[in-house]
């Protein structure tokens, strides 16, 4: 089986230190996440500002040059896909939480700003090792300082 190739979106407050995290509609009650989707036909970049725009609004943002990844996950037995899993390559954006206006498409019932410490331990959990690797990532090469 093969790994779909995704793009997983980061937006961060810089100066609150805080990150956007959805709350996923077709979970359980506490499975968060950021952005993401598959890339398809499109580049890294194009499927990341595509991503953000169509599940969260977001469009006016900074894009970080540097990305992460590639990491892997496997879906979990009780997920029924085609692919094994997921290939993600990490993008990281900088915007000001109350400057912006964020509107969730039909993958998401809320949304919330929150310290990594928070995202880390709410996050889907078969996703999580892959989180700690990108977060860890943007950590080690002073893009995300905490």
């Amino acid at each position: 089986m093969i790994y779909r190739k995704c793009v997983g979106i980061i937006p961060y407050d810089k100066d609150l230190k805080k990150f956007l995290i959805c709350k996923r509609s077709d979970q359980a009650s506490n499975s968060w996440q950021f952005p993401q989707g598959g890339v398809d036909d499109l580049t890294l970049e194009e499927a990341a500002k595509k991503e953000l725009f169509e599940e969260t609004g977001l469009q006016d943002v900074i894009w970080e040059p540097k990305i992460a990844g590639p990491y892997r996950y496997d879906y979990p037995m009780n997920v029924k896909r085609k692919e094994k899993g997921q290939e993600q390559f990490w993008f990281l954006c900088y915007c000001k939480s109350n400057e912006v206006k964020v509107e969730l498409n039909y993958e998401f019932v809320d949304y919330k700003w929150e310290k990594i410490d928070y995202v880390l331990e709410n996050i889907i959990y078969f996703k999580k090792p892959v989180y700690c690797q990108f977060v860890d990532y943007f950590l080690i090469n002073n893009i995300i300082i905490l």
